[in-house]
């Protein structure tokens, strides 16, 4: 412009150029810095989606192992005992899978508790098989105590499917 001195006001070109310049830097640098919350806050979603579909993978089994233990009524005990402890392998194996979903994803706390995509958090998956271990051990437990009935009395196996089978019918 050629102008170095404007009458009307007391700022100078110089001035002007200087905080444009400062303005610029600041423009470029908030750039930045929501390019890094954009990337920051993907990753996290990402890491939601992750968790979510490995927790609703978890819950589903839990539910389904609980279902096989509850529907466990027909069989000689033999056949329950063999059928409940292949169920506590399971859940072993389910235990290890939430293992690993706590220690080795290394999730945030923040990606386990506000999570939109599952309504499963760790404690309420842990929970959850904690509760199934304990309906296996019960269901075992009562397993035990039918085989150790049966040792002490005469009756066969099949004569006491018949009797449970009587008792269904009232």
């Amino acid at each position: 412009f050629g102008l170095y001195q404007n009458p009307y006001t007391y700022v100078t070109f110089q001035e002007i150029e200087m905080l444009w310049r400062n303005i610029q830097n600041r423009v470029r640098e908030h750039g930045y810095a929501i390019s890094n919350e954009l990337h920051r806050q993907e990753t996290n979603d990402r890491n939601k989606r992750t968790y979510a579909d490995y927790a609703n993978q978890i819950h589903d089994k839990i539910n389904s192992l609980r279902k096989d233990c509850i529907n466990l009524t027909d069989g000689y005990p033999e056949e329950k005992m063999n059928f409940l402890k292949k169920r506590q392998a399971e859940i072993r194996k389910v235990k290890e899978h939430i293992h690993v979903l706590e220690k080795k994803l290394g999730f945030d706390i923040d990606t386990v508790l506000k999570n939109d995509y599952t309504e499963h958090t760790m404690n309420s998956l842990v929970h959850d098989v904690r509760s199934l271990e304990h309906l296996v051990r019960t269901l075992l437990y009562r397993v035990q105590q039918e085989l150790e009935l049966l040792d002490g009395t005469d009756i066969s196996p099949t004569e006491m499917q018949e009797i449970r089978s009587s008792f269904l019918f009232l």
